[in-house]
């Protein structure tokens, strides 16, 4: 990733997109409610937004790569 801050965005704004339900069940729940997610849990997250997001980015890159 480095030296590709386009891709950083890219993943930072598909990370988003993870639906809060998902998040939920990878985190867990202590009294009062506080929810937390570790590291290891949100790996445990699908990527197939993340993986749809990067795939998209490349596509448009080799587009205007073509007509640059």
């Amino acid at each position: 990733m480095r030296g590709r801050e386009d891709l950083i965005d890219v993943l930072w704004r598909s990370l988003q997109t993870i639906p809060m339900d998902t998040l939920i069940g990878e985190g867990r729940v202590y009294g009062g409610g506080l929810y937390k997610l570790e590291p290891k849990e949100l790996a445990n997250a699908s990527a197939d937004s993340m993986v749809d997001a990067l795939v998209r980015t490349r596509a448009v890159q080799e587009q205007l790569d073509l007509f640059g």
